[in-house]
């Protein structure tokens, strides 16, 4: 990827805020891009968040799949 292309992020500088704010309302983004209006007035959509969580390694996938094996079954 050659740097400077794309649009920049309204995130930038925030990294250690947003990754607080994902620990304290885990999968819900929508509490974290709440968060950053009110506080901030930084409107971005839920895909830009996941993309900038994605990039910066902030973020774990939410549908990690478990293996068969390791299933409990009962």
């Amino acid at each position: 990827m050659v740097p400077g292309r794309g649009v920049k992020t309204h995130l930038k500088g925030y990294e250690d805020e947003v990754a607080k704010q994902v620990e304290i309302h885990g999968r819900n983004l929508k509490n974290v891009l709440n968060y950053f209006e009110e506080k901030h007035k930084i409107s971005i959509c839920k895909k830009t968040l996941q993309n900038f969580l994605k990039g910066t390694g902030l973020y774990l996938e939410t549908n990690q799949t478990i293996p068969k094996d390791q299933t409990e079954q009962g």
